[in-house]
């Protein structure tokens, strides 16, 4: 790929994750709490599987601290471990509308 081509790819992959990232925090606002959780989870395990670099990253340090379990539990954990961080996204957002609707008042 020539230079050109590999900027505008990450620009372009940058600018999707910022909107995508706004319409979340738009949508966290709008929706009930149990529904973001729910959503956030969704997030996190999509994210286990489209990222592949951290997939591998998180299986790895998980190999490095817990060498003693099998395999698919590492794997199961990490998977886990990218759904929480899901719903902690999501609930860190919804939080933080919360509370600015609140201090507004």
């Amino acid at each position: 790929m020539t230079s050109w081509t590999v900027k505008t790819r990450k620009k372009f992959s940058r600018l999707s994750l910022a909107w995508f990232m706004r319409s979340m925090l738009f949508a966290s606002r709008l929706m009930p709490y149990s529904l973001g959780v729910l959503l956030g989870g969704l997030l996190g395990h999509l994210a286990f599987y489209i990222l592949p670099r951290d997939r591998e990253r998180a299986i790895s340090h998980l190999t490095s601290v817990f060498g003693d379990k099998e395999r698919a539990w590492i794997r199961k954990t990490a998977h886990r471990c990218f759904a929480h961080l899901g719903k902690a996204m999501l609930e860190t957002m919804r939080e933080r509308s919360f509370t600015k609707r609140r201090s507004s008042r």
